[in-house]
């Protein structure tokens, strides 16, 4: 039983590691690009094409409209990794024992956190790329709009991160209080 259980973890986490590669590659690489100039000229040309697009269109969105655009594909395997965790702290809360129970729960329940903090960062060198390759001067609400964006992510998942944490302590704590089974 052990043994598949620390294959699926293994999996969950080799699927977790492909999907943000997969995620980088697919941002970093843009077909066409032969060399690294060009790809600091395609670059410039996004952030030249974003200076040039009127933003008003954001004052008539609504805030779940802006959630959603500002969780992006990070933002799903936020709420993926959330829902996954709570999953597995419940089952080692429940079914683990010793003291690779508290290192397992240890690792697991700041991964949600730790995807909202990559997308963060990634969020935030996005509008810091807009400044940076805009010939044109930049509005206020530009730059605060992706900043907001950016922010998201480490909201989310520490919302995703607080049930998977709550279950660890309490359940934790309820632990310490039940003797063990003596075995005869």
């Amino acid at each position: 039983m052990w043994t598949s259980l620390r294959f699926r973890l293994a999996s969950f986490f080799a699927g977790l590691l492909w999907c943000g590669s997969a995620v980088m590659a697919q941002e970093m690489v843009k077909p066409g690009n032969q060399s690294t100039d060009d790809h600091v000229d395609a670059h410039a040309a996004d952030a030249q094409e974003f200076a040039k697009v009127d933003l008003s269109y954001h004052r008539q969105e609504s805030y779940v409209g802006w959630m959603i655009r500002s969780m992006g594909l990070i933002g799903l395997l936020v709420l993926g990794a959330g829902f996954t965790c709570f999953v597995l702290t419940l089952f080692i809360v429940i079914r683990g024992q010793g003291p690779w129970a508290c290192a397992a729960l240890v690792f697991i329940v700041p991964i949600p956190l730790w995807l909202g903090v990559f997308g963060s960062v990634k969020g935030l060198i996005a509008s810091l790329q807009v400044i940076a390759f805009s010939s044109a001067a930049i509005k206020a609400s530009e730059i605060s709009d992706g900043v907001a964006s950016s922010l998201f992510n480490p909201m989310l998942g520490l919302v995703m991160m607080a049930p998977s944490y709550l279950v660890a302590t309490l359940g934790s704590i309820f632990r310490s209080f039940v003797k063990p089974a003596v075995k005869p």
